[in-house]
Order: structure tokens, then C-alpha cells, then sequence
């Protein structure tokens, strides 16, 4: 039985994305619809959020083709000290990392190979 879904707005740099949560009354599970992403994210936040040991299941699915949305699933354990929620907002936090590190070393490449030309 879900305990009511609602709507958040994820900002990431300009980039905006809608959430809708919907969770059972136990807190370990959850599943997140995305708005107006794709597999790239799914992907992405799948393998950060499977790195977490509190996380038994992590799964995503696109309902649709032709929609732009995710379905994430995420399971923890029960005595785990995080539930759902807390581990996709680490799963983002970890991403953002990930995504930060991979731009500052293009920059220093291409500033690089521009010094070098």
C-alpha cells in the first residue's frame, strides 16, 4: 500500500527533473518515477546506488519508449541505518562526485593540449 506519492523538484546544475516517491509504509522500500530522464541517468544511478552494502535491490526501468521517465527501485535492509530515500540522495550525491572529477579532468586535458598547440 503506498502512503501517498508526492512531487519534488531535483535541480542538478540547469537541469531540472520531477520525482515522484512511492514507498510502502516500511521505509527500506521504495520506488522513484523520474520525469524527463532516460537511460543514461537510470544507468548511471543504478551502478552508484549498488555500491551501497546497505542495498539489497537496486533496479530501473523506462515504462515506455516514448515517455521520458524512470522507474528506480530500491531496496535496503531492514536494519540497515538508511532507508530508501537516503540512499538515492547518496546515490546522487556519489554521481554528482563522479560526474565532478570526470569534468575537472577533461578541463585539465583540454587545457593541456591547448597550452601544447
Amino acid at each position: 500500500e503506498n502512503s501517498g506519492p508526492f512531487s519534488l523538484l531535483l535541480a542538478m546544475e540547469d537541469i531540472e527533473s520531477t520525482l515522484e516517491i512511492k514507498s510502502d509504509l516500511d521505509a527500506s522500500n521504495a520506488t522513484f518515477v523520474i520525469g524527463d530522464e532516460d537511460h543514461t541517468l537510470g544507468n548511471a544511478l543504478r551502478y552508484t546506488i549498488s555500491t551501497n552494502r546497505a542495498v539489497e535491490l537496486v533496479g530501473y526501468s523506462v515504462p515506455h519508449p516514448s515517455k521520458r521517465s524512470i522507474n528506480l527501485r530500491i531496496q535496503t535492509q531492514r536494519e540497515a541505518d538508511i532507508n530508501a530515500i537516503q540512499a538515492l540522495k547518496q546515490g546522487l550525491e556519489d554521481l554528482s562526485e563522479i560526474r565532478a572529477h570526470i569534468k575537472s579532468q577533461f578541463q585539465n586535458e583540454l587545457e593541456s593540449q591547448m597550452s601544447d598547440a
